[in-house]
């Protein structure tokens, strides 16, 4: 049994020092700055690129996903359709949690000066962070994270192939099928795995999520649940939506 399987779509970055730095960058350049106003999202960008030297491409990444995880309110945001079209900048472009995590940056890019305990507090304050962000990404119109906190709480763990093969049941509207493909994947009955379209989102996805401190692997090298994520996602019921 040979399975041709399709990825989903994902953020295309993960949090790197590199934009760790661009999301401080941004929060200081939004609020003492740029002049409050509202912008053609195209325009703002090349404002952006030209004032503080950040690259066109990872501008178009970084600022639609600080909308995605809460850091940027959504309420100043002006949308055609799914589409960025035009931001508002003003005092309330920055969420509550969004003013904290950006600030909490700029202690996190200090940490290698850190002693160990010190390390680990930093550790602990990011990854309560992350469980705010994976709320904000499970509610959001991407369900590959609700997806995979379901899966998690019924099987435990998930590896590539599973993954995949989870992407796919989503895509084609066959998640009532989902349970016996992933038994049979599970018992060795599927020969071969191909994968069709987006074959980096698992690669996005759960660097993101390890990041964030919703994943780990263990032992074995399989992607688990964290301990803090399975306190906080404390049911057992979780159903896929639909």
């Amino acid at each position: 049994m040979k399975l041709i399987l399709n990825g989903c779509s994902n953020p295309g970055l993960s949090y790197t020092e590199k934009y760790k730095m661009d999301i401080i960058r941004l929060y200081d350049y939004f609020l003492n700055l740029c002049p409050k106003e509202i912008y053609e999202y195209t325009k703002l960008q090349d404002l952006i690129e030209d004032q503080i030297n950040i690259d066109g491409s990872e501008i178009r990444m970084v600022i639609p996903f600080l909308f995605k995880i809460g850091i940027l309110s959504e309420e100043n945001a002006i949308r055609g359709g799914k589409k960025l079209r035009k931001i508002i900048i003003n005092d309330s472009l920055f969420t509550k949690e969004g003013l904290c995590f950006a600030q909490f940056l700029k202690i996190d890019k200090n940490k290698n000066s850190f002693n160990d305990v010190q390390k680990e507090i930093v550790d602990r304050i990011f990854h309560k962070f992350g469980l705010m962000q994976f709320e904000k990404l499970r509610n959001g119109e991407n369900l590959i994270y609700d997806d995979l906190l379901v899966f998690l709480k019924k099987y435990k763990t998930i590896d590539k192939n599973e993954f995949f093969i989870l992407t796919d049941s989503r895509k084609e509207n066959k998640l009532n099928l989902l349970e016996d493909l992933v038994q049979k994947y599970r018992n060795h009955e599927v020969d071969g795995i191909e994968i069709k379209h987006d074959p980096n989102a698992f690669q996005y996805v759960t660097k993101l999520l390890l990041q964030l401190g919703i994943l780990k692997k263990n032992q074995e090298g399989f992607l688990v649940l964290t301990n803090l994520a399975n306190m906080y996602f404390k049911e057992d019921n979780y159903e896929f939506k639909q």
